[in-house]
This record gives C-alpha cells, structure tokens and sequence, in this order.
C-alpha cells in the first residue's frame, strides 16, 4: 500500500516537475521570441530608412543636376555673353520659370552680386568667387548652403557655375533653389520617419517640418543634441570626428520619454550630412503588432498542454473545439490578408513545381484565383500569344529559368500583355520550400513612364528652346562627323551664318516676345527652304548657322543664299510701327582639311563684309 502511494506520489511530482519544466521551457522561448522580433524589427526599420535614405540622396542629386543643366543652357544665352547687367538681369528674369528657382543672379569680375529681385551686395568671400571660377576635380559647378556674404536664404542652398563673356572675363551666373523642393519626401509633418541636413559644423541646411522633430530654429545640432541623452558610450565628440573624417554610423538617444534611432551618413555636397531618423515609438508599436501574435501563440501552446493532459484522461471533445477555433481564426486571418490585397493593384502569384502548375492571384479581378499549366507561361509560348515582345523576351526567358529552378527572382522588370494592355511589372519571389514559390508582380508601369520622361527630357537638350533648331554643342557635332564621313570631293559643301538685319529694332521698339516670334518664323522658314540632308542650327540671339551639304557646284550655292535673302525679307507692324527684317549671310566653301572653328570664322569674315556693304545680301568666301 505504502509502495502504491510512492509510486503514486512519484507519478504526481514527476507530472508537476515535467510540467514547470516544459511551461518553464515555454515562457523563456516566448521572451527570446520577444527580444529577437524587436532585434529583427530595429534592423527591417535601419535597412528601410537607408533604403529610403539612398533614394532622397538620388533626388536631391538629380534636382541639382537638372538645375545645373538649366543654368548651362542659359548661360550659352548671347545676350548674357554681350549685354551689359541690366539687360542681362532683365532676360534671367523673363526666363526664371525655366527651372525651380526662388531667384537668379550674376557676380561680375569685380565681385558686385546682383540678382532679378533687384538685391545688390559685394562678395567679400574671395575663396566663394574662386572656387567658382576654378572649378577642380572634373566638377562643373559649385553648390553652397550659403549666401556668398554668409547671409542664409531660408531653405536654399546656392548653385553657380562659370560665365564666360565674349570679351574673355569670367564671371558667375547663380541661381538659388529651395531644398523643400528637392526633398520633398524629408519634410512630411506626421511621420515617424523624418529626415535632416546639416554641414560638418553642426549648421542646418534644411531642417525636418516634422511635429516628431525636437530641432529648434537659429541653433546648431551641437546645440540641440546637448539636450538629449546618448546610449552605447556614444558622444557629441564622436560624432564630430566621425563627420570631420566623412564616416557614416547610427546612435540612440532619448529626451524625456521619447526615444530616436539615428542613421548619419555623408550626402557627398561640400561637407553636408543626412541624419535618418525615426522613432522608438513607432518600433514598439509595429513590434508589439508581432509580439501579441507571439502571446497568442503561448495561450495556444498552453491551451495544448491542457488539450494533452485532457487527452489522457479522456476529454478528445476539447481538442475539437480548439481545432475548430484555430480554424475560425485562420479564416479570419485570410479575410484580412484578402482585404488587404484588394487595396493594391499588385499581383501575387505561387508556382507549384512537381504539378506543373502556375496560380495567379489578382484580387481586383471578380475571379481572383487563376489556375494555369506552366508551360502557358513558356517564353516561346508567351511571345506567341503576344503577351510578350522581342525586346523583353530575354529578360524574361531569364527570369523563367531561375522560377522554375528553384531560385529567387529579385527585382526583374518586364513587360506584359494584361487583359489586353502592355505594362511594365517588377518581380520579385523567394522560394517557399522545395516544391513551392511564391512571389509578386508590382505594377511598375509609372516609374518606367518616369524613366522614359526622363530619357525624352535628355533629347531635347539637343535643341535650341525657343526655335526647335540644334544648339552649337550638337551643330559642331553634326559638322564634325560631316567632315569625318560625308565630305565628297567633287561637290561643293558650305557653311551659312545667317545674321538677321533689324533685328535689335525688333526687340527695342515692339519687345522680346516679339523678337521671340521672329526668331521662331525664321527657323521655321529656313527649314522649308532646306533639303532634308541638310543642317541647320542656332547659335544664339539672331545668328543661325547652316551646313549644306554636297551641292552639284558653286552656282547651287549661290541659289540656295539668294533664295534665303528672298525668303526671310518680312515687314512687321505694331501700334502703326513698321520695321523690315532682312538678312545677311556670310558662306564659306568647306575645304578638305578643315575644322568647325575655321570654316565658321572664314563665314564670319564674310557676313562682315556683307554688313560692311549695306547688309540683306551674301558673300562667299572660297579661300
């Protein structure tokens, strides 16, 4: 009986033992869960923020650059090349809309700064003006966060490049342009991540709009982090050494309650810095999200172990009901997954290896679930179907190879024929096991739309703005490679410079827009009078310039300038004003062993003397 009761109470403390040790084992997996999805979550939050950190630094790069750009255009202007500053600062202000900026300027040779909102003031930074004018390391402009007396533009920084004039000084055309709108994405007013610029200094150069921001105005970051309490041994002394010698880090601070994950990495401007940063409330929030599923699995692993101990004595009804409710759970969970899908235009998609099968699940669609046999989808089968084209049918036959190998597809983009429309889809999937891959088709039809907007941008800096015509980078281009490939030697080629007569009266007496108008008509007239092999350009103001190419001999020549100084003779007439417009043409002949800069100076030292003899006629220089 004794010997009953022993093994009896063995039974019941070897139950109670094995029962502490398995909750035991239990709730310390839970709390390793716990700390490990809020490592995992801080490091999906630091990767994304330099995902996204990456993409403003592009923005704020490809901003710049096309600002640059605009300036370069309009500093091949003649008349900025010529006109004395009034005038000059007159045409900057017709044509400030041309790019994004708040104002533009120039800084003659003798430091006067002068910009279209009629401001005036002298350059004392001497080190500003020649770093400018001197330009090292293969760079084509200077940025600043400062005005050149080291007064700061609210939320501008300064782009300049050289100016060269006619006369052979050099001076700087500038312009300022509003950091909000190069980075439109650091400065939203309710986010958890916000973003920030300073100098090595510890200067802003835009500070964050955000309402989760502790920056204070008119006071440096210094200033600003000797508020805040640092973790991890981390200093406002390393930080500066680590700025001073262009390192990137991350650091952790607190003030009061609240605290912020920082990322800090070189912008690769002067001496400017990001700072990423964002907050440890919203890394709690979406922590806890994941760790409540981890609760939930406890109370299911707990529920089991009475599910098992009831098993023993006999309760099998139990288990059901624990069954049934995962099931209403599991279903509830799909209902919102479903919910969330048909909130994006994405495409999600499972190919299913040892049955041959592909299954697409578009959940805009009234049939959401597609079930089709993967040789549908074989790369000669798509581009017969027309659901591809020649040009992306190796990307895609690629992109096939590895789906049905077996391995991850990142980021592949291709166009597809949909319900009868081309798009473009960036593919991504990860394989889920040996026999499964799922992966998604995002729509990225508008970004490549951006891409090719970008591209046609890009072509038209070829063409002269206002006439359509090509530039004097692009003219001397087309004239070079006529010289290398197309010159013959028993026909007669020329250059044209056209000079219109009259045509400063037209801008003095009736305006620029006027002037505008005569330049387009005149472009447009000396197309139609042009063969299609020939080339026509504008080198700025009122000189055009013309390449005709392999005329059967000099009397060709001859006809083609004759008819031009017909052609382009117009009167125009405003509030009873008449001015005539004419032109003087000075040609020529291309010679076997020339260069752009010859034959235009020998044109040149004809349109002299056409204009010298009482202009609206042609001289042909043969020597």
């Amino acid at each position: 009986m004794k010997e009953i009761k022993l093994k009896k109470l063995v039974l019941y403390v070897s139950s109670i033992i094995i029962i502490i040790m398995t909750s035991a084992v239990i709730i310390t997996s839970f709390f390793n869960v716990q700390k490990k999805i809020n490592k995992q979550m801080y490091k999906n939050y630091m990767w994304q923020l330099e995902e996204v950190t990456g993409r403003i630094i592009s923005s704020i790069y490809l901003e710049i650059e096309y600002s640059v750009h605009i300036l370069e255009r309009i500093s091949e202007c003649k008349n900025l090349q010529t006109k004395p500053t009034s005038e000059r600062l007159k045409y900057l202000k017709e044509i400030k809309q041309k790019g994004n900026f708040t104002t533009l300027g120039i800084i003659d040779k003798h430091g006067n700064a002068y910009d279209i909102n009629d401001n005036y003031w002298k350059v004392n930074n001497n080190n500003f003006f020649q770093n400018v004018k001197t330009l090292k390391n293969g760079n084509k402009y200077f940025v600043s966060d400062t005005l050149p007396n080291n007064q700061k533009l609210t939320e501008d920084i300064l782009i300049a490049i050289p100016l060269y004039r006619n006369d052979g000084t050099i001076e700087i055309l500038f312009g300022y342009y509003p950091v909000l709108e190069i980075s439109e994405d650091m400065n939203t007013n309710d986010s958890q991540q916000y973003f920030q610029l300073t100098d090595t200094e510890g200067n802003y150069v835009s500070s964050s709009l955000n309402k989760n921001s502790f920056s204070v105005k008119n006071i440096t970051l210094w200033e600003e982090m000797k508020k805040y309490k640092l973790f991890d041994n981390f200093s406002i002394d390393a930080l500066k050494e680590n700025m001073r010698d262009g390192k990137k880090g991350a650091f952790y601070f607190e003030y009061g309650k609240n605290g912020r994950h920082v990322i800090y990495q070189p912008l690769g401007i002067n001496d400017w810095y990001i700072f990423s940063i964002f907050t440890q409330k919203e890394l709690n929030a979406r922590a806890h999200e994941f760790q409540n599923i981890t609760k939930e699995l406890l109370i299911y692993l707990l529920i089991l172990k009475i599910a098992l101990i009831a098993i023993i004595v006999g309760t099998a009804t139990y288990i059901y009901k624990i069954m049934k409710s995962q099931s209403k759970k599991l279903e509830i969970k799909n209902k919102i997954f479903e919910m969330l899908a048909n909130k994006t235009k994405d495409i999600f998609f499972e190919i299913h290896l040892p049955k041959k099968t592909f299954i697409l699940y578009d959940f805009s669609e009234e049939k959401n679930e597609l079930i089709c046999p993967i040789e549908d989808y074989y790369p000669e089968n798509m581009l017969k179907a027309g659901k591809i084209n020649k040009e992306n049918y190796d990307a895609y036959e690629n992109m096939y190879k590895k789906a049905i190998n077996g391995e991850n597809i990142e980021n592949y983009v291709v166009q597809l024929k949909r319900n009868g429309e081309w798009k473009w889809f960036r593919v991504n999937s990860v394989v889920f096991n040996n026999e499964n891959t799922v992966g998604i088709l995002e729509d990225f039809t508008k970004e490549k739309e951006k891409e090719f907007e970008i591209l046609k941008i890009s072509e038209k800096s070829k063409y002269d703005f206002l006439t359509g015509l090509y530039n004097r980078e692009i003219f001397e281009q087309e004239f070079n490679h006529f010289l290398t490939f197309e010159l013959r030697k028993n026909l007669v080629s020329a250059l044209f410079i056209i000079d219109l007569d009259n045509f400063k009266e037209i801008n003095d007496i009736f305006g620029h827009g006027i002037g505008d108008q005569v330049l387009s008509k005149t472009a447009h007239t000396l197309k139609n009078s042009l063969r299609d092999v020939d080339i026509l350009g504008r080198l700025g103001g009122d000189e055009f310039v013309l390449l005709i190419k392999n005329a059967p001999n000099i009397e060709a020549i001859k006809k083609i300038a004759h008819k031009i100084n017909l052609s382009l003779i117009k009167t125009y007439t405003k509030d009873n004003k008449n001015i005539t417009v004419s032109c003087s043409i000075g040609v020529k002949i291309i010679e076997k062993d020339t260069s752009f800069k010859k034959s235009y100076e020998g044109a040149d030292l004809a349109l002299y003397r056409v204009k010298y003899n009482g202009r609206n006629s042609y001289y042909i220089n043969k020597s």
